[in-house]
């Protein structure tokens, strides 16, 4: 028996993408992109100072469009995104990282210094762990299952913080400890006890009647 010619074929559905429930485009500070290309276009000149000043010119002329170039395929803008399961950041269209959200177990806004913490903006090491930012001083700390951190750097930075909280259900910044001051009556001893996150009190610093101070460990 014959099988049917030009009967429509069936595909598998494609997969729809993830609905985003933060999206953020950062461009840099223009001020410094033109320095930037300005130093590479007086470098290069100065490079080629026996050619002839229209050929030094152009050559220089080049040499920015060609880094011009390869800052917008590699790093600019930066692009952060928050779907259901990850955090997608981009630099330009082809340096790509992702974070699943099943590590992350706080995500808070916090301001840094970038020059301190991390020596500049881009994708950096530093001594608060990695940074991906491209301007300001604002960003979005994150804390993962393994001990390291991650700060993202958002003009928007608390709706990112908020909207990675709400996809993970994982906490904020960890609370100061609460002091909590008990009043008792004048012939027990004067106490202080500090609650840390609701544990068992480790240390309770007594005053006696005579007014010594004496350490109380529990």
């Amino acid at each position: 028996m014959s099988e049917p010619v030009g009967e429509p074929v069936s595909e598998p559905e494609a997969t729809a993408a993830p609905t985003p429930l933060f999206t953020e485009a950062q461009d840099p500070s223009w001020p410094f992109v033109a320095l930037a290309l300005g130093a590479v276009t007086l470098a290069t000149a100065s490079a080629l100072t026996p050619m002839g000043r229209v050929a030094r010119a152009g050559v220089a002329a080049v040499a920015a469009g060609g880094v011009g170039l390869l800052a917008w395929e590699f790093i600019l803008p930066m692009h952060t995104a928050v779907v259901p399961e990850e955090v997608q950041i981009r630099f330009g269209r082809r340096t790509r990282f992702r974070i699943p959200l099943k590590h992350v177990v706080r995500a808070y806004y916090r301001e840094y210094s970038p020059l301190a913490e991390f020596g500049g903006w881009g994708i950096r090491f530093g001594t608060e762990g990695r940074a991906f930012n491209l301007r300001g001083n604002r960003g979005v700390q994150l804390e993962l299952k393994s001990g390291r951190k991650v700060l993202i750097g958002s003009q928007r930075a608390e709706e990112l913080a908020e909207a990675i909280r709400r996809a993970c259900g994982c906490e904020g910044a960890e609370a100061e400890p609460e002091i909590v001051e008990e009043t008792i009556p004048e012939s027990e001893p004067a106490a202080v006890t500090i609650d840390v996150d609701g544990e068992a009190d480790a240390e309770v610093i007594t005053q006696d009647a005579d007014g010594d101070d004496a350490t109380e460990i529990t």
